[in-house]
């Protein structure tokens, strides 16, 4: 399998909208890969961990075939509980959004969260 490269969103997007990406099986084999979304938030009302896993889905991809793969950003994906507030937040601001097979994952877009 080969990681996913391209992510097709928004630049601005609001809860509840959605990122996709095409997931390529470039082998003589069909498989399966495990698509993982994690994100960054860059800034907001509490300091958030470099690295979130928020989504996973399996796909079987057969040899020589792609598919595209969608994740909704909705609340839960979005929030979090702030431990200033005591409450679940969402906030404004810039999100780091990373697609592929593991935290390392290399497709990458910034996404501007808004309401």
């Amino acid at each position: 399998m080969r990681s996913p490269e391209v992510i097709n969103a928004l630049q601005r997007i609001a809860v509840g909208q959605s990122v996709s990406v095409d997931v390529a099986n470039i082998g003589s084999r069909d498989g399966e890969e495990v698509v993982q979304l994690y994100i960054h938030q860059r800034h907001g009302t509490s300091t958030r961990p470099e690295c979130e896993l928020k989504a996973f889905t399996r796909v079987a991809i057969p040899a020589g075939r792609s598919c595209a793969v969608e994740f909704v950003l909705g609340p839960d994906e979005l929030s979090y509980w702030s431990a200033v507030t005591r409450s679940r937040v969402q906030d404004v601001t810039t999100i780091d959004v990373y697609v592929g097979g593991s935290s390392a994952a290399s497709a990458h877009t910034v996404l501007e969260v808004v309401r």
